[in-house]
């Protein structure tokens, strides 16, 4: 009696054509996750095998795609697509980039208007630069070693940073890079961190920032509902 080959190796090898299944497991991290194929069986997949893409993939993503050999003979999907079915479409899975982009923007705006104006000294725009390049470089070198199992940069490190002044760049390195964004506990420390340097912020504005107060106060009340109103228009 001639053995019996699993299907995807008499049909796939070396005779590719385009399979369906489901992305049952992905680890955004690292990079890779496993299909299950609508055809049975399992296939693993690489980041790099999806191309250009809209968004990042997550865990039940309907996906197409072929099928070649992997390390020691396994089935690996290769020029994978996304398909749709179960996705969210471009646009709202963008959203969150172009929220966390618009709050960025608005902030160094601001930022910068208060120290041209002579509301803050030079030094806290530079502080505010600063960090954020130094947070930023820090989420994409943990990305690389999340991605290659190296020694990672600890969250307390990285959220003291966010709070000395680099949060601004730290949730574009989120939103850029996919990159601890998806974590609850992490998005509830980032955002606690975002409140308290923001508070301190305003505090030290409206204290030390120019010898009048009452100009200040109002400056950061116009600024404040700039920004709410800026957000508001994102939301929509």
């Amino acid at each position: 009696m001639l053995p019996v080959m699993p299907v995807y190796h008499v049909l796939q090898f070396p005779f590719p054509m385009r399979q369906s299944g489901t992305l049952t497991e992905w680890d955004d991290d690292k990079g890779f996750g496993f299909i299950n194929m609508t055809q049975g069986g399992d296939a693993f997949v690489h980041i790099s095998a999806f191309g250009i893409r809209a968004r990042r993939p997550r865990s039940g993503d309907v996906i197409s795609f072929e099928l070649s050999e992997g390390d020691e003979k396994r089935p690996r999907a290769v020029k994978v697509r996304l398909t749709g079915s179960g996705n969210v479409t471009a646009a709202s899975g963008n959203a969150p980039l172009r929220i966390g982009v618009g709050i960025a923007v608005v902030f160094y705006a601001a930022l910068a208007y208060a120290v041209m104006s002579g509301l803050l000294d030079y030094y806290v725009g530079l502080l505010y630069l600063g960090t954020g390049c130094v947070t930023f470089l820090m989420y994409a070198t943990d990305k690389h070693a999340a991605r290659r199992g190296l020694w990672r940069i600890s969250e307390a490190r990285l959220h003291l940073f966010e709070l000395v002044g680099g949060w601004p760049t730290a949730l574009l390195a989120q939103r850029f890079l996919r990159h601890k964004c998806s974590k609850l506990r992490y998005q509830i420390a980032f955002w606690f961190v975002v409140l308290l340097n923001f508070n301190a912020l305003c505090y030290y504005t409206v204290t030390y920032g120019a010898p009048h107060a009452e100009r200040n106060r109002a400056a950061l009340m116009a600024v404040w509902k700039e920004l709410i109103a800026f957000l508001s228009d994102l939301a929509r």
